[in-house]
């Protein structure tokens, strides 16, 4: 796609600064919203809906353009960003045709997920990375949903059974992993498919994360002492307080991104979210395209609930029984999450077998919704209707 781009003359000064940019018109034109690989219809109008000649509109400011990038790319280029300035609107561009675009199947549990990426992958030969927070753990198979051992290895799946459930394991160093295996894949020319509903991993992984300050270890016993005199619910009102945003995006019970949240703003006196927004990110060179799975939410309760239900006939009391007869204490990562926190309140004979099961479904249903407002919020998502061969139109938009 060739852009003609007018120079910044007689552009407003913060447009300049800011590195935005003028284009001739054109009927109809797809963008890059923030990063090269997520797109959005573009029509040449302004915001008030009146035709523009010489302008395209496409929305909200979504992006800055990387100072000196556009000389050095050429004329091929795509809107990463846009901005409004006296009426006009303005636009920052890069070079997007060398960037290898990798589909990205995300959304709730139970949603398919895993099924959708395994049809891809049958189609075009590609390999599966998970982006899954759980699967990451060795051992815990039956309550993270974990593939067979044969289906891992038809599949090549890739980001699954690195760390023991003791083990603690971060975004970053998810990010970091994930980037260096889908650069082998792509060399290998093999198609790495993602599939998962952690949205912070895809967000380290595609748009960069803030590592943030190094760990205090004063700080966090102090955090984890307020916890167990105030309680856990305390602590995460504390963090809704002080940075609402960051609190939004975090389960009260995971314990670990909470007290990494409240510490990262002890140690700088800022959210965690403002040093997000304005911390310094090393992007991939890729495009990230993002499928989500649309179930209407009784359906994906359905879901959940049968395959809570299979998941207590494959074993799951007796996966968590064995992992702590290994030795593994009730308090490791690995098992702060749903599935396995009510799993050993049942262990410990505070519930009954059938209140646990309802509390999983209860929880699970929770947490799919957390999931999907996360999905919901990223603009660039294409949702998908099931039964609507769901493969056949994420080949359609890579092709």
């Amino acid at each position: 796609m060739m852009l003609k781009v007018i120079r910044p003359r007689n552009i407003p000064a913060m447009c300049r600064r800011r590195g935005f940019f003028e284009v001739e018109a054109i009927s109809e034109l797809y963008h890059f919203a923030g990063h090269p690989g997520h797109y959005h219809r573009c029509k040449s109008q302004t915001p008030t809906g009146q035709p523009k000649i010489g302008h395209l509109y496409c929305g909200e400011f979504v992006g800055e353009l990387v100072p000196g990038h556009l000389e050095e790319t050429g004329p091929s280029l795509y809107i990463i960003g846009i901005n409004l300035c006296g009426g006009i609107v303005y636009y920052a561009m890069v070079d997007g045709g060398s960037f290898p675009v990798i589909p990205a199947i995300v959304g709730a549990t139970a949603s398919g997920k895993s099924s959708l990426a395994r049809e891809l992958a049958d189609r075009t030969g590609g390999r599966i990375i998970s982006v899954d927070s759980r699967k990451v753990y060795r051992r815990l198979d039956i309550g993270s949903a974990k593939p067979s051992p044969e289906l891992i290895a038809r599949y090549n799946y890739a980001m699954i059974d690195l760390i023991e459930p003791h083990d603690r394991y971060s975004a970053y160093v998810y990010a970091q992993t994930a980037a260096r295996i889908i650069q082998e894949t792509i060399a290998a020319g093999t198609l790495p498919i993602l599939a998962g509903g952690t949205g912070f991993y895809l967000r380290a992984l595609k748009d960069g994360l803030f590592e943030g300050p190094e760990a205090d270890p004063q700080i966090r016993r102090e955090i984890i002492e307020q916890a167990e005199v105030e309680g856990w619910d305390t602590v995460y009102g504390r963090l809704q307080a002080v940075d609402p945003e960051t609190a939004a995006g975090i389960n009260k019970n995971n314990q670990t991104r909470l007290v990494r949240a409240l510490e990262v703003y002890y140690l700088t006196g800022e959210p965690l979210s403002t040093l997000q927004r304005t911390g310094e990110y090393r992007r991939p060179p890729w495009r990230f395209m993002l499928f989500g799975i649309d179930w209407p939410r009784a359906q994906l309760y359905d879901r959940i609930d049968i395959r809570t239900d299979r998941m207590l006939k494959l074993g799951l009391f007796d996966e968590v029984r064995d992992l702590l007869k290994a030795g593994v204490t009730p308090d490791a990562p690995g098992l702060r999450s749903v599935g396995y926190t009510e799993t050993l309140e049942y262990l410990a004979g505070r519930v009954d077998r059938g209140e646990t099961a309802e509390k999983i479904k209860i929880n699970t249903r929770h947490y799919a919704k957390r999931q999907l407002t996360w999905f919901r919020r990223q603009e660039q998502v294409r949702w998908l209707t099931p039964g609507t061969k769901m493969a056949d139109q994420i080949q359609h938009v890579l092709v």
